[in-house]
C-alpha cells in the first residue's frame, strides 16, 4: 500500500493552505495496490482465450460404441452419440436415470471421457494437450479446472493425470486424482434422487462429485512465453464418466485500487475542515497580536 506522509510547518495561513492543497493533490495521485487473481489463458471448449493449440488423441470420432468416449460434447450431442452416462436426464427424458453429470439441455460444451480402453482404442489411453500463450503475464502461479465424476472407480483400471510445462520444458504433475477404494460417496441427481457408490474419485481427500467443482493447483511463480497443459486418461469402464470444463491459467497480478467517490468525499471533507480550522486559528492569533 502506498501512503503519502507529509510533515510541513508554516508560519502563516496562506502557506498552510498551500501545503494542504499539495497534500490533497498527492492523495489524488496516490492509490493502494493489491494482488488479484487474473485469468491469463483459458479453455471452456466454446470460446478459448490465448490458446495456441489443442490436440486430442485419439482423434474425436474414433470411439463410436455406447459408453466409449474421449472428446468434446454438449449435453445434446452426448445423448445423440449414445453417451448418456455423461448426462443427467432425471428432469427430462429419463426420470429413472441413475447416472449422469451435465444437465440435459444445458448450454455450453465440456470434455467427457468414459471407457477409453476399447476395441477402437486398444491402448486404453487418451490425451489432450494444450499450448497456452502466457507471455502477457509477468508470471503464472495456478491452474484451475472444473471437474465432475460419477461411478465405482478402481485404482488398477482408472487413472487420470494432469501435467504442465513451461516453454517446452519437463512436465510437472498437478491434481493427484485417485480412486478411494476404502470409501463410498452418495451422488445426487438433478431430481434429488441419490445413489451411493463405492470407490469415488478424489483429489487430496476431496470427492470429485457429479456436480462440477473447481479445483485449483498452485504451481509457484512461473515465467515464460507458453504453458503446455496435458491431460491423460487410462480408463476401463463405461459407467465411470469423468468430465471437465473451464480450464484457467491464473496469475496474481497487481491491481490498482482507486478510492471510491464516497471515500474521496470523506478525504476532501476532512481536509477542508482542517484547512478552515487552521485559517480561523491563524486569523484569531493575528487579530490578538
Amino acid at each position: 500500500m502506498f501512503v503519502v506522509h507529509s510533515f510541513i510547518y508554516s508560519k502563516n495561513a496562506h502557506s498552510l493552505m498551500k501545503q494542504f492543497y499539495l497534500i490533497l493533490l498527492a492523495l489524488a495521485f496516490a492509490s493502494s495496490y493489491s494482488y488479484a487473481q487474473t485469468v491469463v489463458a483459458s479453455d471452456d471448449f466454446d470460446s478459448p482465450s490465448n490458446m495456441n493449440s489443442r490436440l486430442i488423441m485419439p482423434a474425436p470420432g474414433t470411439m463410436t460404441a455406447t459408453g466409449d468416449c474421449f472428446e468434446i460434447y454438449t449435453a445434446t450431442t452426448a445423448i445423440a452419440d449414445n453417451q448418456n452416462q455423461l448426462v443427467d436426464e432425471t428432469l427430462g427424458s429419463n426420470a429413472g436415470d441413475n447416472m449422469g453429470i451435465v444437465l440435459e439441455g444445458a448450454p455450453g460444451s465440456f470434455f467427457g471421457t468414459s471407457d477409453v480402453e476399447n476395441t477402437q482404442n486398444p491402448s486404453g489411453t487418451g490425451t489432450v494437450t494444450w499450448v497456452f500463450d502466457i507471455s502477457s503475464a509477468p508470471s503464472v502461479d495456478s491452474i484451475a479446472v472444473e471437474m465432475a465424476a460419477m461411478g465405482d472407480f478402481e485404482l488398477s483400471n482408472d487413472s487420470y493425470s494432469w501435467e504442465y510445462a513451461i516453454d517446452g520444458g519437463a512436465f510437472s504433475p498437478i491434481f493427484n486424482i485417485a480412486a478411494n477404494e476404502a470409501g463410498s460417496h452418495t451422488y445426487t441427481m438433478a431430481s434429488g434422487t441419490t445413489f451411493t457408490l463405492s470407490d469415488p474419485l478424489e483429489i487430496g481427500g476431496v470427492v470429485i462429485d457429479n456436480n462440477f467443482n473447481r479445483f485449483v493447483a498452485s504451481i509457484g511463480s512461473m515465467t515464460g512465453s507458453t504453458l503446455t497443459l496435458r491431460f491423460t486418461a487410462s480408463q476401463n469402464g463405461g459407467n465411470e464418466p469423468y468430465v471437465f470444463d473451464n480450464i484457467q491459467i491464473m496469475s496474481s497480478m497487481p491491481s490498482g485500487v482507486i478510492p471510491t467517490l464516497g471515500e474521496w468525499g470523506m478525504i476532501i471533507l476532512a481536509l477542508i475542515v482542517l484547512i478552515l480550522g487552521t485559517v480561523a486559528l491563524m486569523e484569531r492569533e493575528e487579530a490578538v497580536a
